[in-house]
C-alpha cells in the first residue's frame, strides 16, 4: 500500500525575477579596412584613409541621391550610365592598395546597390586584371544573376547567385562576399535567412586569391577589359573587413532590407518575435523579428521567443532541430502550437538565474518534448493554459508554476530528481508522474482526487505528492469513503 505525504504550507508571495541581459556589445568596426557611405562625398570612415576621388570621359562626376531607407539621412553614390558605358564617372582609388587584396586572409565585402535600369552586364566594384585576371571584382546581370570571379580556386570556378525577384530598377539589394576559413561566399539579402541567397565553395583553406596590381574602382570595369560595364544606379554602405563577417552580422546588417549603419554595434539579441500570419520553420530566421533564429548564442546567452500578435487564427510553429532558449512568452488568444521532431529545452544565462515560460493570453501547447537545462519559472494568467503533449523533462532541475491558469501535462513528466512546484494554478492532464509534485499554494489534479480539479494524471510508486492545506478536506474524505465501504 502506497502513502500519500501531506505536509501543510502557508505561502506568503512569490518573487519573479527578469533582468535585462548584460552581454557586451560586438563592435561592426573590427576589421574594417573601408567604409565608404557617400554622404554627400567620396571619403572613407574607417580612420584607413582609403578616401576616393572621381573620373570622367565626359560629363560630370558622381553625384549623390538618397541612400538606405534604415539609416537616418544617408546619402548614396549615385552613377549616371543608362547605356552601360562609362561616360558619366566612376570611382577610384589613386593607388593599389596591398591591404585590400584577399590572399590567404579572411576578408568581408558589403555593397548596397540600387538601380536605375537593368541592362547588361554591370560592374559595381572591383579590383581585378583585364578580363577575369588576378584580383576580385563583382557583377551584375540582367538575368538577376551577381557573380564573383574567383580564380583563387584550381580549377577556376566563379561563384553565382541569384537576387530573390530579380534585378529590378529601384529596389535596394545587399551584396556580400566572404571568406571564412574552408569555405567562400557570396550572399544576397542578408542571405537565407533574410531574403536572399547563398552561393559557396568550400576547400579553401590556405587557397591564395592572386592579387591585382589595380586599384579598387566603383562603378564600371578596369581599362584593361575594354567593355566598360558602366553601373547606371546607386551604392551606398560599401565597406570591406579583414575577416569574415558572421551570419548574424550580415543578417543584422541586412535589417530586413533596410539596411543598417557600419557604425552600429551588435548587441546580442534579447528577444525576438514570431512575425508571420502563417505556419512555419522555428528555424528560418526569416520568420523572426529581428531576423534570428531563438537558440542559444555564440557567447552563452539566451534569447526569448515571443509568440505575439502575428497571427489571426490558429497557428503550427516547427522545429526537427533541438533549440535552447532562455524564455518563451505566449501573448495570443489564436492557438500556437510548438510541433516538430527537435525539442526545446528551456536554460537560464546571467541575465537571471531561471528560464521563464510566460503565457499571457491564450491557450498554447508543445507538441515537441520540452527540456529543462536549468530551473524554470512558468506564469500562466486566469484562463490561459499551457498543453504539454509530449515528454517534460526536468534533468533534476525545478519547475515552478504561478499564476491562476492551468499547465497541462498529457504526457511522461520525468524529473530525474527533479520537482514541480505549484504556486499558483492549476496542473491538470492524464500524463504519468515520475517524480514528485510539491503544492504550495494551488491545485494538482492526480487521478481525478475528490476535492481537487479534474485531470487524469497517474503517479506510480514511488513518487510522491505534497499537497497543500486546502486540498486536505477532499483527501481525508476520499479516505473515509474507502474506509467506509
Amino acid at each position: 500500500m502506497r502513502s500519500i505525504q501531506i505536509v501543510l504550507r502557508i505561502v506568503v508571495g512569490v518573487a519573479i525575477f527578469a533582468g535585462e541581459r548584460t552581454s557586451s556589445a560586438q563592435s561592426l568596426s573590427e576589421g574594417l579596412l573601408v567604409h565608404w557611405k557617400f554622404d554627400g562625398d567620396y571619403l572613407d570612415s574607417s580612420g584607413l584613409g582609403h578616401n576616393l576621388i572621381a573620373q570622367t570621359d565626359m560629363g560630370a562626376d558622381p553625384g549623390f541621391a538618397a541612400g538606405l531607407p534604415g539609416i537616418p539621412n544617408s546619402q548614396a553614390v549615385d552613377f549616371d550610365n543608362p547605356q552601360g558605358l562609362p561616360h558619366n564617372g566612376w570611382l577610384t582609388r589613386p593607388v593599389d592598395d596591398v591591404d585590400l587584396n584577399i590572399g590567404t586572409n579572411d576578408w568581408t565585402l558589403q555593397a548596397w546597390i540600387n538601380l536605375d535600369t537593368v541592362q547588361n552586364e554591370q560592374v559595381p566594384i572591383e579590383k581585378l586584371t583585364g578580363v577575369g585576371g588576378e584580383g576580385w571584382g563583382l557583377s551584375l546581370f540582367l538575368n538577376g544573376n551577381a557573380h564573383f570571379p574567383n580564380p583563387g580556386i584550381n580549377p577556376p570556378s566563379s561563384l553565382y547567385t541569384p537576387v530573390s525577384g530579380g534585378l529590378n530598377s529601384g529596389e535596394w539589394h545587399q551584396f556580400v562576399v566572404v571568406r571564412r576559413d574552408d569555405e567562400f561566399c557570396l550572399i544576397t539579402d542578408g542571405g537565407s535567412a533574410g531574403d536572399g541567397s547563398v552561393e559557396c565553395r568550400t576547400g579553401m583553406s590556405g587557397v591564395n586569391i592572386p592579387s591585382s596590381p589595380n586599384a579598387v574602382i566603383l562603378g564600371r570595369r578596369n581599362a584593361g577589359d575594354g567593355r566598360g560595364f558602366g553601373t547606371d544606379g546607386k551604392m551606398d554602405e560599401v565597406a570591406i573587413w579583414g575577416r569574415g563577417l558572421s551570419d548574424l552580422e550580415i543578417e543584422t546588417l541586412y535589417n530586413h532590407g533596410q539596411g543598417l549603419s557600419i557604425d552600429e554595434k551588435i548587441k546580442p539579441i534579447a528577444e525576438v518575435s514570431w512575425r508571420n500570419d502563417e505556419s512555419g520553420d522555428w528555424n528560418s530566421a526569416g520568420n523572426w523579428t529581428p531576423a534570428k533564429i531563438p537558440n542559444k548564442q555564440e557567447d552563452g546567452s539566451g534569447v526569448t521567443a515571443i509568440f505575439g500578435d502575428a497571427v489571426t487564427q490558429n497557428q503550427t510553429v516547427f522545429t526537427d532541430a533541438d533549440v535552447t532558449i532562455r524564455a518563451v512568452q505566449f501573448v495570443n488568444s489564436n492557438r500556437y502550437v510548438i510541433a516538430g521532431g527537435g525539442s526545446v529545452s528551456f536554460e537560464s544565462d546571467t541575465s537571471a538565474p531561471n528560464a521563464r515560460i510566460d503565457v499571457l493570453i491564450g491557450n498554447h501547447e508543445f507538441q515537441a518534448p520540452v527540456i529543462l537545462e536549468s530551473d524554470t519559472d512558468a506564469t500562466l494568467a486566469g484562463g490561459t493554459s499551457l498543453t504539454l503533449n509530449n515528454a517534460l523533462d526536468l534533468q533534476g532541475h525545478t519547475l515552478t508554476s504561478a499564476g491562476s491558469g492551468t499547465l497541462n501535462i498529457n504526457n511522461n513528466l520525468i524529473t530525474g530528481g527533479g520537482t514541480v512546484v505549484v504556486n499558483g494554478g492549476v496542473i491538470a492532464g492524464n500524463g504519468t508522474v515520475s517524480g514528485d509534485l510539491r503544492n504550495e499554494g494551488g491545485i494538482i489534479s492526480p487521478g481525478n482526487s475528490d476535492g481537487i480539479v479534474g485531470g487524469d494524471i497517474s503517479v506510480p510508486e514511488p513518487s510522491t505528492f505534497v499537497l497543500c492545506g486546502l486540498c486536505l478536506v477532499g483527501l481525508l474524505a476520499r479516505a473515509l469513503r474507502k474506509r467506509n465501504k
